[in-house]
């Protein structure tokens, strides 16, 4: 794999792709670890969104994919802390603007019931505010 990422790319993004492929992508939530969590939700975001100084964008974008691929799929039913989860997610220190940006248009995509989970005046103020 390595040789084939440096006929493409440049030795370091091929280093950082290696990298975070070999991290097993075990430092990632799973949807429903995110939906469901509890008070721990906070702590693992800051795990999950940052490498000692470094914002890790790449981990947050994946597991915001992941939360928008499982919300809507058909079977979907919210649960009584989705709502308040996928806005501590979006809200979250971590979270760059232009992600919180992306994320929030595709969740709305979703349909109304997903849509209904977003409506929260912080978030809706971040969102306006592209901060």
């Amino acid at each position: 794999m390595w040789w084939l990422g440096r006929a493409t790319l440049d030795e370091t993004a091929v280093a950082a792709f290696v990298a975070f492929v070999r991290e097993n992508l075990s430092a990632l939530l799973e949807p429903d670890e995110l939906l469901e969590a509890g008070d721990e939700l906070g702590a693992r975001l800051d795990h999950v969104g940052r490498d000692g100084a470094t914002v890790r964008v790449d981990r947050l974008a994946t597991v915001g994919t992941r939360v928008v691929l499982h919300v809507s799929r058909p079977d979907y039913t919210p649960g009584p802390t989705h709502g308040a989860n996928l806005v501590r997610f979006l809200l979250h220190r971590t979270m760059p603007a232009d992600l919180r940006l992306s994320l929030h248009r595709d969740l709305l995509a979703c349909g109304e019931q997903v849509a209904a989970l977003l409506r929260d005046p912080k978030l809706a103020a971040a969102i306006l505010e592209g901060s």
